[in-house]
């Protein structure tokens, strides 16, 4: 970012970004060149948190409805549950053949997207013909590194 902000001749400019950790480091490492941060996607991560977004009845879905129920028929074709999907959804994304973990991880990434853009009804990455794009490798990569080091 900041060879981007140098090429472009910017003194100090506002800087947006939906992962906390890579906005922050650049706001601690460039402090002076910067006008100020936004932050979208909070998400503090406490367990109350993870439980009322992916695990808790009456929570998410009161806002959602209808990205819930498409979040739990994908569960349902794995047989996974709200409450285990992240423990099972990792075994069969270091088990399974590369179409049932491309479907694995556009899945988990149509959830995080779709609310993200709750006016949107639309499927980032496609789970029927299984295209797989840079982005989906780059979820891959986090679900498969969050959850590693959740067990770790």
């Amino acid at each position: 970012m900041e060879r981007l902000r140098s090429q472009l001749k910017v003194d100090k400019w506002f800087v947006a970004g939906g992962s906390w950790s890579a906005t922050i480091a650049y706001a601690e490492t460039h402090p002076s060149n910067l006008k100020g941060l936004l932050l979208n996607s909070i998400f503090l991560a406490r367990q109350r948190d993870v439980e009322w977004a992916f695990t808790k009845n009456d929570a998410i879905e009161r806002i959602f409805p209808d990205l819930w129920e498409k979040r739990l028929g994908f569960l349902k074709k794995y047989d996974v549950t709200p409450s285990n999907a992240a423990e099972v959804l990792l075994e069969k994304i270091k088990s399974g053949t590369s179409n049932t973990v491309k479907e694995i991880v556009a899945g988990v990434n149509n959830w995080e997207v779709q609310k993200r853009l709750s006016n949107v009804r639309t499927v980032i990455l496609p789970t029927s013909n299984h295209k797989f794009t840079a982005e989906g490798e780059i979820a891959k990569r986090f679900i498969f590194n969050s959850f590693l080091n959740k067990q770790q």
